[in-house]
């Protein structure tokens, strides 16, 4: 190498990449994508989709089995013992007698349950 003149850098672009790894084949690149998609599908369906049915499913078996006197916590942190409730709201009784009406919907434990509890 002399002195002077520049070196030439190497680049690469996704599109020499792309030629580089194709064999001319006509079915075998698209087969690979659908593959790639299948996986991510897969992947994206049990990390995201299936937990959040499931979580889902236990706050609506939760709220379905609230009975009058159970001790709960809702999504706020409040924790009290219900005293009456209709088909929407639920009225907790808290400390010193103070009463709170909440939707039914954020209730998400009963009693000791530390399950609504984040990790």
């Amino acid at each position: 190498m002399r002195a002077g003149l520049p070196v030439p850098e190497r680049r690469f672009t996704v599109q020499s990449l792309i030629l580089a790894q194709s064999d001319g084949g006509s079915g075998s690149g698209l087969f690979g994508f659908l593959v790639i998609v299948a996986v991510l599908g897969g992947f994206f369906w049990f990390l995201i989709i299936r937990p959040q049915r499931n979580q889902v499913r236990r706050r609506q078996e939760l709220s379905a089995a609230l009975e009058i006197g159970d001790e709960v916590r809702t999504a706020g942190g409040i924790i009290g013992v219900i005293r009456r409730m209709d088909d929407q709201t639920v009225v907790l009784e808290v400390e010193d007698g103070g009463l709170l009406r909440v939707l039914r919907v954020m209730v998400v434990a009963r009693g000791g349950d530390r399950e609504g509890e984040p990790t």
